[in-house]
């Protein structure tokens, strides 16, 4: 009983999200072209198309994640509620600053939480990001993961390059390695 009382309290502490790096290679050369003959399955491993999506932005707009189909496509699954979430978050607004020119879509997908509590503390924050809203949390029922932060990196035919669940300092340089192995790098 005090074992079990010792692993839920470190559990606890060790914040939203415990999961390491999975997958960090893209699935095919960049600038290769993908089969035709047989699309991935959908699903949300590595190699596999990102499962499709039609959320309402921050902003009012609908996005439909496969009218994008052409573009890579960062998301960022996160929540107000979550540490890890609001310390990775200014990298997202980062990322989104950085590679507009390079053609990414970026996306902070909201998990869960009413559209003022998301302006509120976005604005508290100081913080300038794409938010798309996922109040129902049926698009991130999509994705499985178990925690959050999720970071999901698909190439221009939405074959997930890279899942990533928390957050620590190795993170911004995995994002930006998968991204550079799919060829997609900032415009200086």
């Amino acid at each position: 009983m005090r074992r079990a009382l010792v692993l839920a309290l470190v559990l606890s502490l060790a914040g939203c999200a415990s999961k390491a790096v999975s997958g960090t290679s893209p699935s095919r050369p960049a600038g290769s072209a993908p089969s035709r003959a047989s699309a991935p399955p959908t699903g949300s491993a590595r190699g596999q198309t990102a499962p499709d999506f039609t959320l309402t932005s921050l902003d009012g707009e609908t996005v439909h994640l496969s009218a994008l189909k052409g573009q890579p496509v960062f998301l960022d699954f996160w929540a107000t509620w979550c540490p890890p979430c609001r310390d990775s978050l200014p990298e997202t607004a980062k990322l989104s600053r950085e590679y507009r020119d390079a053609g990414l879509k970026v996306y902070a997908v909201n998990v869960g939480e009413k559209p003022d509590i998301v302006a509120r503390y976005l604005a508290a924050a100081k913080i300038e990001v794409p938010v798309l809203l996922d109040i129902d949390e049926q698009a991130s029922k999509g994705y499985q993961f178990d925690g959050l932060p999720s970071f999901f990196v698909l190439d221009q035919d939405h074959v997930i390059q890279l899942r990533l669940t928390g957050w620590g300092s190795r993170g911004p340089g995995i994002i930006r390695q998968a991204l550079k192995a799919m060829g997609v790098e900032p415009k200086s």
